[in-house]
Parts: C-alpha cells; sequence; structure tokens
C-alpha cells in the first residue's frame, strides 16, 4: 500500500497540491484500512485530476461537499476540504487552513504536526466515533509528551467540551489513560438521536405530567408552555445551488432575523444516494461510470437521455434498466429528506440543501432515466417547504468564489439541471450575483408574506 500512496504523494508535490494525513500512519501499510487525507480547497481540483491520472476510481457518494472517496489500487483514500466533525450534527471547526500550514514532513509523508494530531483525533473519537480504539489510544499517548498548549485546534476543543470539563483535564486523562472517562465525555457530547427528538416534539403537546414523562426519556428539557397545549405553526425554507452561490450569507441573516428567541434551526441535508452499498461492490468500470466521470450530459431534456452516437433502441434499453434503479433511488431520498427535515422543533427550520439539491444530484446519476419522472417521485414523498429558493449563479461565478471538488464544466451541467428542477418544482428563483443585501431583502419579504406578517417598512 505505501507504494501506491508514495506515487500519488510525489504526484500531487510535483502538481503543488497541499495535502496532509490526517490520522493513521501505523496502519498506512494495512491492506483494507481507510486513509484519512487533508487537501487545501484552493488545490482540490487539481489533486482530484493527479488521482483520477493515477487510476483513482469515485466513489458514488459523499458526506457533505468538501468529502469524497476514492479507490486507488489497494487504497480507499476518504478525502476532505475541510475538517468538521459529527456527523448527525455537523461543527466545522475551520481548522483546516492552520493544519495545513504546520503540516510536518517524513520523507515522502506529509503528516499533520504532532499538537494538531492530538487534537484532531480527539474530536475524531469524541464527536465522530463515540469511542477510542487502541490505534487512536496509540496516537494519542505518542503526541501528548510533545504537545504545545495553547494552540488554535485546543481553543476550537475548549468551545465544544461541557461546562466540567477543560482541555487540561483532557490532557491528564490522556496521559493517566483514562479511557473511559474519555468514553463517558464522548457519550455525553453525542447529539440527541432522531427518536429522541420526536419524543420531545411529541412532550411540548403534551400535559406538565406527560412532557415530563418524555422528557425523562429525550434529555433535560424546559419549557414555559408546559401544562397546556401547545400549537405553533412551522414555516420551513430551503436553499438550494451550486456551492458559492451564497446559501451561507442567507442562512446567517435569517438567523439574525428570527434567531432572539432561538425560534429558529438550520438543518444540513447531505444527499444519500441508494443503494450505496450495492454501487460500491461494482467493478470499478461500472462503479466510474456512475461517478463524475461519466459522460458529460450536452443538455438535460424532459424525459429524453443525453444525445449520442448510440442507437434509439440501446438507448430505450439502458433507460429501461436504469429506471427502476433511479425510482428506487428517489424513493430512499424523499424518505431521508422528509425524515430530516421533521426533526426540527423550532417556529422557524431552515433546510442546507434540500428537495432542489437531491432532484439535480439524481439527475446526475441516473441521466438516462426521466428527469421529470425523477423529480414527481421526490416531489410526492418530501414535503414541500413554504419557501423554496433556488440562488442561482452561472458556473464560472460559483467556481470563482469557491473553487472546490467541481470544475466549471462540471458546474455548469449542474446549473441547467437547477433550472430544470426549479421548472418543475415551481421553487423561487433569486438572482445570486445581486449584492447579498439586495437578495436578502427579496427573500425576507417572501418569508414574511408566508408567515403572514405582511411587508415591513
Amino acid at each position: 500500500m505505501t507504494g501506491t500512496m508514495e506515487r500519488l504523494a510525489r504526484a500531487w508535490d510535483d502538481a503543488g497540491v497541499r495535502w496532509a494525513l490526517i490520522r493513521g500512519q501505523v496502519t498506512l501499510a494495512r491492506p483494507g484500512s481507510d486513509v484519512d487525507l487533508l487537501i487545501h480547497p484552493a488545490d482540490w481540483a487539481v489533486a482530484e485530476e493527479t488521482l483520477r491520472s493515477e487510476g483513482g476510481i469515485a466513489y458514488p457518494r459523499w458526506r457533505y461537499p468538501g468529502h469524497r472517496e476514492f479507490q486507488l489500487q489497494e487504497l480507499r483514500l476518504d478525502t476532505v476540504t475541510e475538517l468538521r466533525y459529527s456527523r448527525r450534527d455537523p461543527v466545522s471547526s475551520g481548522l483546516e487552513d492552520g493544519c495545513l500550514e504546520r503540516r510536518v514532513r517524513d520523507g515522502w509523508l506529509w503528516q499533520l504536526s504532532p499538537t494538531d494530531t492530538f487534537w484532531t483525533v480527539l474530536l475524531h473519537c469524541v464527536l465522530d466515533k463515540g469511542a477510542f480504539k487502541e490505534r487512536r489510544r496509540a496516537e494519542l499517548s505518542a503526541t501528548c509528551p510533545v504537545l504545545l498548549r495553547g494552540s488554535t485546534p485546543e481553543a476550537f476543543t475548549a468551545q465544544v467540551l461541557p461546562a466540567d470539563w477543560s482541555t487540561d483535564r483532557v490532557v491528564a486523562c490522556v496521559q493517566d489513560e483514562l479511557w473511559d472517562e474519555l468514553e463517558e465525555l464522548a457519550v455525553r457530547l453525542r447529539p440527541p438521536s432522531p427518536l429522541a427528538r420526536r419524543a420531545v416534539a411529541r412532550a411540548r403537546d403534551l400535559t406538565a405530567d406527560g412532557f415530563v414523562r418524555a422528557a425523562g426519556v429525550a434529555g433535560s428539557w424546559s419549557s414555559e408552555q408546559t401544562g397546556r397545549r401547545v400549537m405553533r405553526r412551522q414555516t420551513r425554507i430551503s436553499f438550494s445551488g451550486l456551492d458559492g452561490a451564497g446559501k451561507s450569507y442567507q442562512i446567517a441573516a435569517l438567523r439574525q432575523e428570527f434567531d432572539g428567541a432561538g425560534d429558529i434551526s438550520v438543518v444540513w441535508l447531505p444527499f444519500r444516494i441508494w443503494p450505496e452499498p450495492i454501487l460500491n461492490r461494482l467493478p470499478e468500470a461500472i462503479r466510474s461510470r456512475l461517478g463524475p466521470a461519466r459522460p458529460a450530459v450536452t443538455s438535460v431534456g424532459p424525459g429524453r437521455p443525453p444525445a449520442g452516437p448510440r442507437s434509439s433502441a440501446h438507448r430505450r434499453l439502458k433507460a429501461l434498466f436504469w429506471t427502476p434503479i433511479a425510482c428506487m433511488s428517489a424513493i430512499s431520498v424523499g424518505l431521508n429528506l422528509r425524515r430530516r427535515a421533521g426533526e426540527p422543533t423550532t417556529p422557524v427550520v431552515v433546510l442546507d440543501r434540500y428537495r432542489l439539491d437531491s432532484i439535480v444530484k439524481l439527475y446526475y446519476w441516473y441521466s438516462e432515466v426521466s428527469p421529470r419522472l425523477l423529480a414527481r417521485i421526490v416531489q410526492l414523498v418530501a414535503p414541500r417547504p413554504d419557501v423554496e429558493v433556488l440562488l442561482r449563479v452561472p458556473a464560472e461565478e460559483a467556481y470563482r468564489r469557491k473553487a472546490e471538488q467541481w470544475t466549471v464544466g462540471q458546474l455548469t451541467r449542474q446549473a441547467a439541471a437547477y433550472d430544470v428542477a426549479a421548472t418543475h418544482t415551481g421553487a423561487l428563483v433569486l438572482d445570486g450575483c445581486q449584492p447579498p443585501d439586495v437578495v436578502t431583502k427579496q427573500l425576507l419579504e417572501h418569508v414574511r408574506a408566508v408567515m403572514g406578517e405582511g411587508k415591513r417598512a
């Protein structure tokens, strides 16, 4: 395994890619182990192109926009452009730039510095895994003696710890090998499960006794309205569009508008393609056909597969094969969206990526199948938000603002697919090239109208 990784590492260095191994040097030569890599977002396009030129195959899935998985011969590469923790309630650390600036070299291998390794491994165990495996314990024990205190990762860790924990206590537990205490900390920091959240939501519609019983199951809660039935209408607002369209700015504006009393929650909804376990077992040639390396779609027509030199009979056969798979995928996607969108209990819920983005991804993976059919399935299964927003920007502008894993050509295809999806769903399309404050004003007018507040001066 190290030979393959060394060739890729040298190719990345020659191409000027800033990268580093996040953790797991001791298992780097072990067959079947994942290789966790951090790549600078500005270098992602070059890194991906280099990886593909070395024979890398992309898996048709990711947990968030800055995450991709590849198979390179016997290596399974887990690549990220940001250090984000906790799958259930993702937390962006903002540590990636500093970690890459402080990386250290060991022969051909770039690694995080010992201090950065200590805190990122600890965060991974506490927030992602909820456990400390033997190899992670070994990494923490090895880096603890040379730990530099007062670092930026330590400051971030202090922010996520509960009040009765400090970074000094964490370091002492590692030094004394008190792994049980650290695992108890991990249990405390795990966000409540969807089942627990639904129990709390039901509790808010119960009497005082019922509220106490449900809260005992779901966690510690308080309410000024305990003892009477709570009936509050929930307003859901979804944001969709290319990376760099300005979704984060508008979501922050809504937070500022409605978060005075904790009345707003934001849910990030990554795309989950079905059936991932089956797709991951397909031969590399077929798996590559399902990834971003698939032939470009020149147009997204209503119910028509992309034009090409193959016969119409061949295209119809392909559509016949892919349609049931795509329909099952669309149903699965819709059910996942329905479940996640229904978890928050606040009066205002912002959905960061929702139906439009999932429909576009379905167009992308299943270009042989009718786009209108896929959109209709998702629309039927996933509830329509009160305000469904598409922030529209040209592909070139999106790439200029946020150059991540997609090329301009791939973004152009996605932008065209978003336009088709917006037509199918009747979404509110806002020009993301306008000044952000102008977009915010237009957005708030629609939101207030839906909420029955009318326009304010």
